[in-house]
């Protein structure tokens, strides 16, 4: 949520962004925070100075740190001075900390605001003004002019006598009504990020604290801070989190930088997370829909499927390139061979009133229930269609190392690009084309097939982004969660902006989530199924808790009299249960078993992704209406179904954390494997550009 109001605060131009940067920032050159220059200071008047209380100074370093540099610089000034610039004067940029610099660089206007004396900033920055704590007062008016900025607030390596660090020196500056107003003024009127910082910890917060209370010193905000500390929050300013075991040097909190670059590229003013999905669909009012739906997002029966589908292509400037597109799962990424199809729309058919299947599937369902059957389902009002003109895609150049997500259109049979005039576009692919591509009458009866095609037609609902961007800016929401790094294994070097080859089958997975999330969204449907992996991609993305039972088990024990049934299993072995199925929907016990899953989902309103993952449901529908449900229901089998219950396959299946493994697998081995073609070793440079060893950067995150 924090990246989001960051990303909004950009978006909108409610307020200027200020960078506080802190010691942590330096440190990325090899800078000692105040700390670590207090005891290498400390060891310095120790070893050359004769009558140094170092039993005096030990308490002053646990206790004041401000007290004791005062104690040093009353001691020794010239050895003060001098330790203090030796410890921080200009050194060689380190690879970090060009990138730090090169994406600070990116966000113009820069206002800048650091507790730093190092000089290496304003250096590596260039053409940029510099105020020093003398002139701290002109911030407020290069803010409003949108003038970029460096204020050094505790002065400069160059001007020791500016420096701030003693308690004489915090005294003067508390004296200076003009320097504190100024400060103040910079919180009030502009979002502030905190990076490299423990605000709670900053002597000049103290100070400022004691003139002001902690609301209105720190304003209306929003403010945030970049911080891996999960644990301590703080009033008033907003977290935005990344991790550091894998890299302890906080390499990941730059990555906020890609968040803002790609913000402040947006052509349109506003474009917060809430306003991304305006699809243009068949009209439907999520709020007037009185039928409960469920949304099977990757409806795959048993049979041998292709999940991924790659093609070359020539843009109109005669460059050529290469698209992937679908979710890549390959044998060893799947616990199980077998299909779960025909088990989730059987759990749709006895729990939910209507079943929502991409388009495309349509083939798969009319294969398995035969003409009359599925006529009969079309006839109940139970099945609804999707219609996707658009499907994510990784597309990238020959021999690059990244890609970029993006929606590709589905084009219809005349849609050539070497047909078209300038300025037309393609035109994109109809439901009435799509249904023909599929089905077709059979001979002796086109009139009366041409009809029923019709009447599927109208259960279509067209789904498209129209905004082209929405499904990045998503996804770019959900990758820069720790948790959600950690199960892709994204090393914090890669930009979220960017898709690494090696990784594009999991980019593309969670594209097909957030597709879902927004299909979910616009058509008011309050379920879905999503594919292998999905639910903990959902889990950390999207802030949904699992629930505790699950709609397929309430429908296992409608079917059978017990909770570890495959449904598939039956309908697989004898279709015309399903004939049943839509018999007992009809009944009252039918409906009332329906209501019950409806309120159940009702009580789950709070998540943010309004679809409950694979229909997750608390342990809230009542014994009275399974068990009337079950009778109903046997009371209409015939002696020629035969429902002897099956051993569990799918029933009750909460994934684990452990469900991504296979993925960094597989990614491992992509990996390696463009390594070996492009002659880099795991002690060679990573192929990212970081600059960091290959086995040290993006292989380490994968062979975790």
């Amino acid at each position: 949520m924090s990246y989001r109001l960051l990303r909004r605060v950009i978006t909108e131009r409610t307020k200027p962004i200020v960078f506080w940067l802190g010691a942590g920032v330096s440190a990325w050159n090899g800078y000692p925070d105040w700390r670590d220059l207090a005891r290498k200071l400390r060891k310095a008047f120790f070893d050359l100075t004769a009558d140094f209380d170092n039993e005096l100074a030990l308490t002053l370093l646990d206790r004041d740190l401000p007290a004791f540099f005062q104690m040093c610089k009353d001691l020794n000034s010239a050895l003060y001075f001098r330790s203090l610039t030796d410890s921080l004067s200009p050194r060689p940029l380190s690879p970090l900390y060009q990138r730090f610099v090169s994406k600070l660089a990116e966000i113009q206007p820069s206002h800048i605001i650091t507790t730093n004396v190092d000089e290496m900033l304003e250096q590596s920055l260039g053409q940029i003004r510099v105020l020093q704590n003398t002139d701290i007062s002109l911030c407020p008016e290069l803010l409003h002019s949108d003038t970029s900025f460096i204020a050094k607030l505790h002065g400069s390596i160059s001007s020791v006598a500016s420096m701030v660090f003693t308690t004489k020196d915090y005294d003067v500056m508390r004296s200076d009504s003009q320097y504190l107003a100024a400060v103040k003024s910079v919180l009030i009127s502009s979002a502030v990020v905190f990076l490299g910082y423990s605000v709670r910890d900053e002597y000049i917060f103290k100070l400022l604290q004691q003139t002001a209370g902690e609301q209105e010193l720190f304003g209306t905000g929003p403010h945030f801070i970049v911080t891996a500390n999960t644990s301590r929050a703080i009033p008033h300013i907003h977290r935005i989190l990344y991790r550091t075991d894998r890299y302890g040097d906080h390499r990941g909190a730059v990555r906020v930088f890609d968040v803002m670059q790609q913000s402040i590229c947006v052509e349109t003013a506003t474009r917060s997370l809430n306003a991304v999905r305006k699809a243009d669909t068949k009209t439907i009012d999520a709020s007037r829909n009185q039928k409960t739906a469920y949304y099977i997002s990757d409806f795959k029966p048993p049979g041998t499927w292709n999940t991924e589908e790659s093609a070359t292509f020539t843009g109109s400037d005669g460059t050529f390139g290469k698209f992937t597109s679908g979710l890549g799962f390959s044998n060893d990424e799947l616990p199980t061979s077998e299909s779960t199809a025909m088990h989730d729309f059987t759990v749709g058919l006895i729990c939910f009133d209507r079943i929502y299947l991409q388009l495309v599937s349509l083939p798969s369902l009319f294969s398995i229930v035969k003409e009359d059957l599925f006529r009969e389902i079309i006839e109940a009002d139970v099945l609804r269609f999707v219609h996707t003109v658009q499907i994510p895609a990784v597309i990238h150049q020959p021999d690059e190392t990244f890609g970029v997500l993006s929606l590709l259109l589905l084009g219809g049979s005349s849609a050539r690009s070497a047909d078209l005039q300038p300025g037309e576009t393609i035109p994109e692919i109809s439901v009435r084309e799509m249904l023909d591509r599929q089905i077709s009458p059979a001979k002796g009866k086109e009139r009366e097939g041409l009809e029923f095609i019709e009447k599927i037609e109208k259960t279509v609902h067209r789904f498209r982004y129209a905004d082209h961007d929405a499904i990045r800016f998503e996804i770019t929401d959900a990758l820069l969660m720790p948790h959600i790094t950690r199960l892709l294994g994204i090393s914090d070097a890669i930009p979220p902006t960017k898709v690494p080859l090696w990784l594009m089958f999991p980019y593309l997975r969670m594209a097909h989530l957030v597709h879902t999330g927004g299909i979910c969204s616009k058509l008011g449907i309050q379920a879905a199924k999503v594919p292998f992996g999905g639910t903990q991609l959902i889990s950390a993305a999207f802030g949904i808790q699992l629930a505790s039972e699950w709609a397929e088990r309430v429908a296992s024990y409608g079917l059978s009299g017990r909770f570890d049934t495959n449904l598939g299993a039956y309908v697989l072995q004898q279709p015309q249960i399903i004939r049943k199925i839509l018999k007992f929907r009809n009944s009252s016990e039918g409906e009332r078993f329906r209501r019950e899953v409806e309120q159940a989902l009702l009580r789950e309103e709070g998540a943010e992704f309004n679809a409950s993952v694979d229909a997750g449901l608390k342990r809230n529908i009542s014994s009275d209406i399974l068990q009337k449900g079950r009778n109903k229901f046997l009371s209409l089998m015939t002696e020629h179904a035969n429902i002897t219950p099956i051993p569990a396959v799918w029933a009750d299946r909460q994934l684990s954390d452990d469900s991504t493994v296979s993925w960094r697998r597989k990614s491992h081995r992509m990996l390696l494997q463009l390594c070996k073609t492009r002659g880099i070793s795991k002690n060679d440079p990573c192929l990212c550009g970081s600059g960091d060893k290959l086995r040290l950067c993006c292989l380490r995150p994968l062979a975790s």
